[in-house]
Parts: structure tokens; C-alpha cells; sequence
């Protein structure tokens, strides 16, 4: 499919169609929304919560009113971002149940992140329990590729840095696939399910061996979405979310095949 986008319109206070919400919130599985501006709640220009919208859960920061993502008004074409400071900034997403990275399932994310000296990966996000990490989706500078992992399996896609993106990857039937701004990767095989994530963290958590350890990165955050089945299989669904993401009233990312 292609999408064709005439004009963009940096800063717009256009709003998203309401249409966009509706045709998104009826996608089967889709079971959790971290959507910017809505639901936040601010302290000192810090998010201090964010509430999904799909099921009210309340996503907050376990480290500390200091180590909040500062809210960065007018990020993404007019819409809020959350700026993780390479520090110590990072926040946890409930999920509900450990099922959820069990079988299929896809995360959405829309981001950047720049080049970075000192640390070079910027974590989007990573699931664990019990000190063990399930899934990473997370970029590395020095390769100019995002990477998404899940058990044994991985696969990956050449991103720009500082430029606002759209990642979709997913998991089913023991292979793992991802899309970036258009551009699909390679789908592998060889997975070895971790059904593991209760918590799903962004901003500040990486893995030594098998441990899960606390590793700032500097990135923003947009929006988020976890489904429980792979919408990579369903070309309708890609479609809706990347037209989501390029449409000039919601943040005109750049795609591929515009």
C-alpha cells in the first residue's frame, strides 16, 4: 500500500481524527495504549503518571520523584514527547497478567533517539521477571540498527537517529518479525519463548549475561502499544498504524512506501 502525503505541518495544533482512536481501540488485542498527552499527569515538567487507554492501568516511575521523564511540550509535530536524560530517568509500565509476552503478541513504538557517546544503546523498552529479561526492542548508535529481542531470537532494522519513527515488531509461531517507517525486516526463526513481563520498563533497563540491570539511555518517548497476537500478519492493521503515525494531523513520520 502506499501512502501518499502532500504536506506536512511542523508544530500543527491540528488534532487527530477521532477516527484513528475508535479503528485502533476495535483492533483485536490490542490491550494496552500509552498515548501521547493523554492521561498524563505532570509534576514539576516531570511525567509523573501516564494512564493507558485501553485498560486505566497507570504506568509510573519506581525510582523516585527525580528520575521522572521530563515532558517535553510539542515534541512530535505538536504533540507531547518524554525525554529520558541519559541519567537516571525511567518508568514502569503494568501490564496485566505474565501471559501477555507469552505467545504472539506486538509492540508498537513511536520514538527517536539520537547518537549517543558513552552509552550507545537506548533501551525503547524490556520486560522481566525475577531479574530476567524476556524482550528488548532497543537502538545502538554505533550500528545505526534497532534491535528487537525475545529469547533466543532476534532480528533487526537500520533506523535514523533523531529522526521520529515508528517500530512495530512482533512475535508468533516461534518467529520473530519487525517494521520500521515502512521498511519490513527479516523475519527469523529460532525463538525461544521467554513468557516473561509482568512490568514493562522504558528508559533504563539492559541485561548483564542473564541479569537485568539498570542502564539509563537518553531517548523520547511518543506512544506505545502492546497487543496479544502479531498484527504483522494482518496487513489492514500495519496499515492503520503506520497511517496513524504519517498522517500530517498526528506526527508525520516519514514512511518507506509515502
Amino acid at each position: 500500500m502506499s501512502i501518499i502525503i502532500n504536506q506536512t505541518f511542523p508544530g500543527s495544533t491540528l488534532r487527530k481524527s477521532t477516527s484513528y482512536k475508535s479503528q485502533i481501540l476495535a483492533t483485536p488485542g490490542l490491550v494496552g495504549w500509552w498515548k501521547s498527552g493523554v492521561g498524563e499527569s505532570a509534576a514539576s515538567g516531570h511525567l509523573a503518571s501516564w494512564t493507558d487507554v485501553v485498560s486505566g492501568a497507570v504506568a509510573g516511575n519506581t525510582s523516585g520523584s527525580g528520575n521522572r521523564p521530563s515532558i517535553v511540550t510539542g515534541a512530535a509535530n505538536g504533540y507531547n514527547g518524554y525525554l529520558y536524560d541519559g541519567v537516571s530517568q525511567r518508568a514502569s509500565f503494568p501490564m496485566t497478567g505474565d501471559g501477555v509476552f507469552a505467545g504472539d503478541f506486538t509492540i508498537v513504538s513511536i520514538f527517536t533517539a539520537p547518537f549517543q557517546s558513552g552509552s550507545d544503546d537506548a533501551f525503547l523498552l524490556s520486560t522481566y521477571s525475577g531479574g530476567n529479561i524476556g524482550t528488548m526492542l532497543w537502538t545502538r548508535a554505533s550500528t545505526g540498527m534497532l534491535y528487537f529481542k525475545h529469547g533466543a531470537g532476534q532480528t533487526q532494522a537500520a533506523f535514523t537517529p533523531n529522526t521520529l519513527s515508528i517500530a512495530i515488531f512482533g512475535h508468533s509461531a516461534q518467529t520473530i518479525a519487525g517494521r520500521l517507517n515502512g521498511v519490513t525486516a527479516t523475519r527469523v526463526g529460532s525463538d525461544d519463548a521467554h513468557g516473561t513481563g509482568t512490568w514493562l520498563l522504558s528508559g533504563a533497563l539492559a541485561q548483564t549475561g542473564s541479569s537485568a540491570v539498570a542502564t539509563p539511555c537518553i531517548k523520547t518517548d511518543v506512544e506505545l502499544m502492546i497487543f496479544n497476537t502479531d498484527v504483522l500478519w494482518n496487513q489492514a492493521t500495519v496499515d492503520l498504524l503506520e497511517r496513524y503515525a504519517a498522517d500530517p494531523r498526528v506526527y508525520g513520520v516519514t514512511l518507506a512506501n509515502s
